[in-house]
């Protein structure tokens, strides 16, 4: 018996329909994106993206001339863009919008390949526009492994239903190979589940071993360029410790496990103050956290659903997406937050929203359908009032601080951190030569890009206990060797403990500080001893 078009019920578009709604959407989002597209997000991760993209336009080597645990894939095209545009928030900010419109896009093309259901694919694009790229709004490396492998699946789909199998799979390859060489175990994953799941299913042979050929050369032509510039300057043994064995032990004990239902921040949005001034909105942001939450089981439990439901190229398709879902649910479950599921969110989202037009296809249950699309208008919705008002509101100028450097400037919701970031950052442009080498000591790399003075060391953050006493040594070894002038750090007296951090102390001077930050400068004018 023929299986039913997916998502024959839940909205066909008709008509103008879905360019009217679709280019809705493409104004919202770019209204959204003028309003925050500059948030500040983060001066760690931030910091890595932007500094390690900053150290290779400088011609340093990842792995070599510098400490980085994940390879190096995802800095080239903010090292490209700074080459083109100089090295700025702007030119770092503008990547990252390009990453935000891509990857909406191919999530909406890619759920459009299954069902022509309007409902669903409005709820994909709903969902990516404030939580997609914009709410981490910087090119990191899980928003680059994720758009790729979004791309390789749709490459993957024309592989399977269309002519030259070969090619299409091969260029899929090649796209979950950049993966990898952005985010590891990510990468490691999708490469593995995604044959393992879907191409089995394949009816033709012949399809299916060109499939799987394709699938190889792509991921050996993508890895063997990067391996063989890398391994020309990095021992093989390098690259194990920095992308496997220091994640293992030292980056997974300070970031431990946190796998937990976010109760709290539910709880604070239905019962806070701000309930009280907009229940509406706030009701919003619940129902978008308990659906980000709930996403990865749902994921699963879609993809079960699917699996037992299709037969023959249809069971491969959604082998496929439930290959993908599965890499970036097991991905987060270490780390179980919003950040982490947000960024995990993509392709489990297709694969939900998929079977949501399936289960109010025809002849199901009429309650089964009612509740699929009900349900996909009230997460819809939900996630456009949220925007709205983040947009509107939480972004205003009125409620953000500026933070300026010579690199560009960022806003901030948070207005003590904007507050005492800027005073750093006026300190160093009051005190420190332009261009002079600044040491970063704790996790602040993003003071380095916006004053635009470059880290001497090796470690683009230097965080005890995170690196290792070795490292500590070698870190100290630096700033004897380059005669270092001028470091900051945070004011959290317990990372001076160890070794290097008394070394600071007894060969530097706080010249400047507030409550977050401290500026340092060595003793002798030349440099430590």
């Amino acid at each position: 018996m023929a299986v039913p078009e997916a998502g024959a019920s839940l909205g066909r578009p008709r008509g103008l329909a879905a360019p009217l709604l679709f280019g809705a959407f493409a104004l919202f989002g770019l209204w959204f994106a003028w309003r925050t597209w500059d948030g500040g997000v983060d001066a760690g991760d931030e910091g890595i993206a932007a500094v390690d993209a900053w150290r290779l336009l400088r011609g340093e080597v990842p792995h070599a001339d510098f400490f980085e645990i994940v390879p190096p894939v995802s800095f080239l095209p903010t090292a490209l863009a700074f080459r083109l545009f100089g090295a700025t928030v702007a030119a770092e900010r503008g990547l990252s919008l390009l990453y935000a419109l891509l990857l909406a896009v191919g999530c909406e093309r890619l759920l459009a390949r299954f069902t022509k259901d309007l409902t669903a694919r409005a709820l994909v694009v709903a969902f990516l526009v404030p939580f997609g790229v914009l709410n981490w709004p910087m090119p990191s490396h899980h928003w680059a492994a994720t758009l790729l492998q979004v791309y390789a699946l749709l490459a993957l789909h024309a592989a399977l239903r269309g002519p030259r199998p070969l090619a299409w799979s091969a260029a899929a390859g090649a796209l979950a190979g950049w993966a990898g060489l952005s985010l590891q175990d990510q990468g490691a994953l999708f490469a593995l589940l995604v044959p393992l799941l879907g191409f089995p299913w394949v009816a033709e042979a012949a399809r299916r071993r060109r499939l799987l050929a394709g699938w190889l050369l792509g991921l050996a032509s993508a890895a063997a360029p990067v391996l063989l510039w890398l391994l020309s300057r990095v021992p093989p043994g390098e690259l194990l410790r920095q992308w496997v064995l220091f994640p293992a032990s030292q980056y997974a004990t300070v970031n431990s496990s946190q796998f937990a239902f976010p109760w709290r921040e539910i709880a604070s949005a239905l019962t806070g103050p701000g309930f009280r001034e907009a229940p509406l909105v706030m009701a919003a942001y619940a129902v978008t956290q308990c659906f980000t939450t709930l996403l990865p089981p749902a994921s699963l439990a879609a993809a079960t659903a699917l699996l037992l439901r299709r037969r023959g190229d249809e069971l491969a398709e959604a082998g496929l997406l439930a290959g993908g879902a599965l890499a970036l649910v097991l991905t987060c479950l270490r780390r179980y937050m919003l950040t982490n599921l947000f960024w995990a969110a993509p392709v489990p989202l297709v694969l939900v929203a998929w079977a949501a037009s399936a289960a109010a296809g025809p002849g199901r249950r009429p309650a089964l359908r009612w509740l699929a699309r009900g349900g996909a208008w009230v997460v819809t919705a939900a996630c456009l009032l949220a925007a709205f008002h983040f947009g509107a509101v939480s972004s205003s100028p009125a409620r953000t601080v500026t933070v300026r450097g010579p690199a560009g400037a960022l806003r901030f919701t948070d207005p003590y951190r904007g507050g005492q970031l800027q005073e750093l950052l006026d300190a160093v442009e009051r005190e420190v030569p332009p261009g002079a080498p600044l040491f970063c000591r704790g996790y602040i790399p993003l003071v380095n890009f916006l004053a635009l003075r470059p880290n001497p060391t090796r470690y683009t953050f230097f965080v005890p206990p995170y690196n290792t006493a070795d490292q500590g040594a070698e870190w100290v070894r630096s700033l004897r060797r380059g005669g270092v002038v001028w470091g900051v750090s945070q004011t959290d007296r317990s990372r001076f403990l160890d070794g290097s951090g008394l070394y600071v102390v007894a060969n530097y001077e706080p010249v400047w500080s507030n409550r977050e930050f401290i500026l340092w400068k060595a003793r002798s004018a030349g440099g430590p001893p």
